[in-house]
């Protein structure tokens, strides 16, 4: 994967790991899937493809050196969208692997018309509030991936695979808490 790219770390990595057993869970549409515990090495793993910014250098002309600056405002700007993209990865990897479906995800319904989900992450792509040219919808792994990044995964979703997987509310503030900017 290029540093460049858009795809999430976590949709390649998915197609590498087998899911174990848990809970059943009815989502959006009457899909039915299992809640899965994630390995926070998975979290950790994903996380660390969002590489890290180069501190920008300036001369010191007092000392008459290159001197690393990190106050500079398009590095802490970098720093942000690191970190964001860091929480965005940790975030895909719990939808990708915490949830195994039961149910396919169809694109169409049984009269070949695009399913409402479908037009309207189009409809979105379109106007450019989301970023799904990456991904395509006939492959069956980025169809899941998208469908429970952009459909199905909510905060209650969310809070039900982080349970078991055993990560607590404390766990989560600790590691907000590592990441500069959060906690302004």
């Amino acid at each position: 994967m290029s540093n460049n790219s858009k795809r999430s770390p976590a949709a390649d990595l998915a197609k590498e790991h087998d899911q174990g057993e848990s809970n059943e869970i009815t989502l959006v549409g009457g899909v039915r899937a299992r809640l899965c515990p994630v390995p926070a090495s998975l979290i950790d793993a994903v996380s660390s493809k969002i590489p890290e910014p180069e501190v920008p250098m300036w001369f010191n002309e007092s000392k008459e050196r290159e001197e690393p600056n990190p106050n500079h405002p398009d590095y802490v700007k970098a720093l942000k969208d690191r970190n964001r993209l860091q929480g965005l990865a940790a975030l895909d990897a719990m939808a990708m692997f915490g949830l195994e479906l039961i149910d396919p995800i169809d694109l169409y319904d049984g009269n070949g018309k695009e399913l409402p989900w479908v037009r309207k992450l189009k409809y979105m792509a379109k106007k450019g509030t989301i970023d799904i040219s990456e991904y395509d919808l006939d492959d069956e792994m980025d169809r899941e991936f998208v469908w429970k990044r952009f459909v199905a995964v909510d905060a209650t979703v969310l809070s039900r695979i982080t349970k078991a997987s055993g990560i607590t509310q404390e766990d989560i503030d600790r590691a907000e808490e590592s990441f500069p900017g959060l906690t302004e």
